[in-house]
């Protein structure tokens, strides 16, 4: 748990962990700040806040075809868990040879799901300068409406012996 306080840009939330609140979030969004680096899930600022004191801020990845990182959960145990928005359609793969029987899927809605894939991979090589390193049709996922978003971008770095 940790303190929340709400505020901010259309009624966001701060919420502090260990120790009392030193800055609100309008005072986080004020700040001035200078880009730091760039991160496996996105930018990182050094933000000075008015009282002089400085904290590091990463601002997540934001894009309509790379899967959003909702949550995350730390546990006592060393458990690590990711949440992401649910993809009703499932995966590529799935969409593409699910069932075991031939499925019929229209040019129209191929060259979506090419173009979605395209853009998500513009924004996270050129915006991001992050490299998949395991593109395959198992870790682009569809919504309901079969847009396309890349999932599991990043993550090669996490699975390392020593992470």
């Amino acid at each position: 748990g940790g303190d929340v306080e709400a505020g901010g840009e259309a009624g966001g939330k701060l919420v502090h962990f260990d120790g009392p609140m030193a800055f609100t979030a309008d005072d986080l969004l004020c700040a001035t700040a200078e880009i730091m680096g760039k991160s496996t899930y996105g930018t990182v600022y050094k933000a000075i806040l008015e009282d002089g004191s400085q904290v590091a801020v990463k601002r997540l990845i934001r894009h309509p075809n790379v899967l959003a990182l909702r949550a995350y959960y730390l546990g006592p145990k060393g458990e690590k868990l990711l949440v992401f928005d649910y993809m009703s359609k499932g995966s590529l793969a799935s969409f593409l040879h699910g069932g075991g029987t031939e499925t019929f899927i229209d040019w129209p809605t191929r060259m979506k799901i090419a173009q979605d894939l395209a853009r998500g991979l513009f924004c996270l090589h050129s915006q991001e300068n992050i490299i998949h390193g395991n593109l395959t049709s198992s870790n682009v996922l569809l919504d309901e409406n079969t847009n396309a978003k890349i999932a599991d971008f990043g993550l090669s770095r996490l699975m390392s012996t020593a992470a």
